[in-house]
């Protein structure tokens, strides 16, 4: 993960990755290994390796987490910043091929490794109880996205002066989109 984003030369808290399925689990898998801080992740239907579920995340994570909060590495980079990225696990309660208890058991194993608080909104696990494994469908379901983006992607300074092509969206208490 490491050395793509070093070749890629964008700044890692700049880089969301989106994935569907089997392109979840590999966003998923890249952010634990960056060894470093994301922008964010999306992961649609997605999970994680069996063996990362059973070995990395409850042997290894839980100790670095433990041990090593304020460890560094040689570049001043947290140890475990990557678990630090923000994400959002969307699942369907009619997945049958990654079934609802897997997305639970994944967000609960993400959120106690990296002792993320109830409630918080840098790890999410949204539920869609009537999906099945599919893509986003539908304003509702985009709208979880979106809403992640906007809580996570911040322009560049000066972005909204400079680019009059860029929208600002903004969501009202009940629900209403403002377009600026």
């Amino acid at each position: 993960g490491g050395r793509v984003l070093q070749r890629s030369r964008w700044p890692p808290h700049r880089v969301i990755l989106f994935g569907f399925s089997q392109g979840g689990t590999a966003a998923l898998d890249f952010a634990l290994h960056a060894g470093c801080r994301l922008g964010g992740v999306v992961s649609v239907m997605g999970h994680l390796l069996p063996e990362l579920l059973e070995s990395e995340l409850t042997e290894r994570l839980h100790q670095e987490v433990a041990a090593a909060c304020s460890a560094f590495t040689a570049d001043g980079t947290s140890r475990v910043a990557a678990l630090h990225t923000p994400i959002l696990i969307v699942a369907g309660g009619r997945d049958d091929v990654t079934p609802l208890p897997l997305a639970r058991r994944l967000f609960e194993l993400l959120r106690c490794a990296a002792h993320v608080p109830d409630g918080s909104d840098a790890l999410v696990l949204h539920e869609v109880t009537d999906k099945t494994h599919s893509m986003l469908r539908g304003v509702a379901e985009m709208r979880i996205v979106m809403e992640f983006f906007a809580r996570h992607l911040a322009p560049a300074p000066g972005a909204w002066d400079r680019d009059p092509s860029l929208l600002r969206v903004d969501v009202g208490p009940d629900g209403e989109l403002f377009v600026r």
